[in-house]
Protein backbone atom coordinates (compact mmCIF):
# COMPACT_ATOMS: atom_id res chain seq x y z
CA UNK A 1 0.00 0.00 0.00
CA UNK A 2 1.47 3.40 -1.09
CA UNK A 3 0.98 6.49 0.79
CA UNK A 4 -1.47 7.93 -2.14
CA UNK A 5 -3.60 4.84 -1.93
CA UNK A 6 -3.21 5.31 1.94
CA UNK A 7 -5.01 8.60 1.95
CA UNK A 8 -7.40 7.75 -0.42
CA UNK A 9 -9.49 5.42 1.81
CA UNK A 10 -12.64 7.57 3.09
CA UNK A 11 -11.74 7.21 6.69
CA UNK A 12 -8.58 8.42 6.45
CA UNK A 13 -9.41 11.14 5.00
CA UNK A 14 -12.18 11.86 6.92
CA UNK A 15 -9.87 11.68 9.72
CA UNK A 16 -7.36 14.29 8.67
CA UNK A 17 -9.73 16.32 7.47
CA UNK A 18 -11.72 16.40 11.14
CA UNK A 19 -7.34 16.92 12.44
CA UNK A 20 -7.36 19.77 10.29
CA UNK A 21 -10.99 21.30 11.55
CA UNK A 22 -10.35 20.15 15.04
CA UNK A 23 -6.96 22.03 14.65
CA UNK A 24 -8.45 25.21 12.92
CA UNK A 25 -11.14 25.46 15.49
CA UNK A 26 -8.62 25.16 18.66
CA UNK A 27 -6.51 28.06 17.60
CA UNK A 28 -9.39 30.35 16.88
CA UNK A 29 -10.78 29.56 20.67
CA UNK A 30 -6.99 29.66 21.98
CA UNK A 31 -6.89 33.23 20.54
CA UNK A 32 -10.22 34.25 21.56
CA UNK A 33 -9.15 33.07 25.17
CA UNK A 34 -5.94 35.36 24.71
CA UNK A 35 -7.60 38.41 23.38
CA UNK A 36 -9.94 37.96 26.45
CA UNK A 37 -7.02 37.88 28.80
CA UNK A 38 -5.26 40.88 27.15
CA UNK A 39 -8.75 42.72 27.71
CA UNK A 40 -8.66 41.75 31.21
CA UNK A 41 -4.43 42.92 31.58
CA UNK A 42 -5.36 46.07 29.69
CA UNK A 43 -8.25 46.53 32.48
CA UNK A 44 -6.24 45.85 35.63
CA UNK A 45 -3.42 48.70 33.92
CA UNK A 46 -5.92 50.87 33.92
CA UNK A 47 -7.34 50.34 37.77
CA UNK A 48 -3.29 50.05 38.98
CA UNK A 49 -2.48 53.00 37.16
CA UNK A 50 -5.61 55.48 38.91
CA UNK A 51 -4.68 53.32 42.04
CA UNK A 52 -0.95 54.47 42.44
CA UNK A 53 -1.87 58.16 41.07
CA UNK A 54 -4.32 57.88 43.90
CA UNK A 55 -1.57 56.28 46.14
CA UNK A 56 0.63 59.31 45.24
CA UNK A 57 -1.60 61.99 46.19
CA UNK A 58 -2.52 60.18 49.49
CA UNK A 59 1.41 60.39 50.25
CA UNK A 60 1.61 64.02 48.83
CA UNK A 61 -1.14 65.36 51.20
CA UNK A 62 0.02 63.24 54.15
CA UNK A 63 3.27 64.94 53.72
CA UNK A 64 1.77 68.53 53.63
CA UNK A 65 -0.03 67.64 56.38
CA UNK A 66 2.76 66.57 58.48
CA UNK A 67 4.73 69.56 57.40
CA UNK A 68 6.15 72.21 60.06
CA UNK A 69 4.42 74.90 57.55
CA UNK A 70 0.82 73.81 57.24
CA UNK A 71 1.10 73.00 61.28
CA UNK A 72 2.03 76.72 62.05
CA UNK A 73 -0.44 77.92 59.62
CA UNK A 74 -3.27 75.68 61.53
CA UNK A 75 -1.97 77.03 65.11
CA UNK A 76 -2.73 80.68 63.39
CA UNK A 77 -6.36 79.72 62.29
CA UNK A 78 -7.10 78.11 65.16
CA UNK A 79 -5.24 80.93 67.41
CA UNK A 80 -2.52 79.28 69.08
CA UNK A 81 0.18 80.82 69.84
CA UNK A 82 4.41 79.52 70.09
CA UNK A 83 5.94 79.58 73.45
CA UNK A 84 7.33 82.88 73.92
CA UNK A 85 4.95 84.63 70.97
CA UNK A 86 3.33 87.54 71.41
CA UNK A 87 -0.23 88.38 70.28
CA UNK A 88 -1.18 91.68 69.42
CA UNK A 89 -5.11 92.31 69.90
CA UNK A 90 -5.91 94.08 66.65
CA UNK A 91 -9.44 94.86 67.91
CA UNK A 92 -8.73 98.03 68.32
CA UNK A 93 -7.49 99.23 65.31
CA UNK A 94 -9.57 97.03 63.00
CA UNK A 95 -13.74 98.24 62.47
CA UNK A 96 -15.51 95.86 64.21
CA UNK A 97 -19.05 95.95 61.99
CA UNK A 98 -18.99 96.85 58.28
CA UNK A 99 -21.04 99.98 58.81
CA UNK A 100 -17.74 101.86 59.72
CA UNK A 101 -15.90 100.36 57.26
CA UNK A 102 -19.15 101.85 54.50
CA UNK A 103 -18.78 105.52 56.05
CA UNK A 104 -15.68 106.35 55.04
CA UNK A 105 -15.56 109.58 52.89
CA UNK A 106 -12.56 110.33 51.29
CA UNK A 107 -10.76 113.70 51.91
CA UNK A 108 -10.96 114.50 47.54
CA UNK A 109 -14.20 115.11 46.59
CA UNK A 110 -14.06 114.56 42.48
CA UNK A 111 -16.81 116.72 40.57
CA UNK A 112 -19.43 115.24 38.88
CA UNK A 113 -19.93 116.48 35.21
CA UNK A 114 -22.34 116.09 33.24
CA UNK A 115 -22.32 114.05 30.08
CA UNK A 116 -22.54 117.33 27.18
CA UNK A 117 -19.67 118.81 29.42
CA UNK A 118 -17.40 116.04 29.55
CA UNK A 119 -18.27 115.43 25.30
CA UNK A 120 -17.20 118.87 24.89
CA UNK A 121 -14.09 118.63 26.71
CA UNK A 122 -13.12 115.94 25.08
CA UNK A 123 -13.93 117.66 21.76
CA UNK A 124 -11.71 120.68 21.74
CA UNK A 125 -8.98 119.26 23.88
CA UNK A 126 -9.77 119.81 27.46
CA UNK A 127 -6.80 118.17 29.52
CA UNK A 128 -6.73 117.34 32.87
CA UNK A 129 -4.38 117.18 35.11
Amino acid sequence: MTLKTFFQIPLVRFGVHFVIVAGFLISIWHFYALWEMEKRIDKERTILDILVQENSDARNERDYFTSELYQEKYAKQENFKVRGEEVIDTSVIEPTSEDEVGNYISPVVSEEKSNPVKWLEYLFGKQER
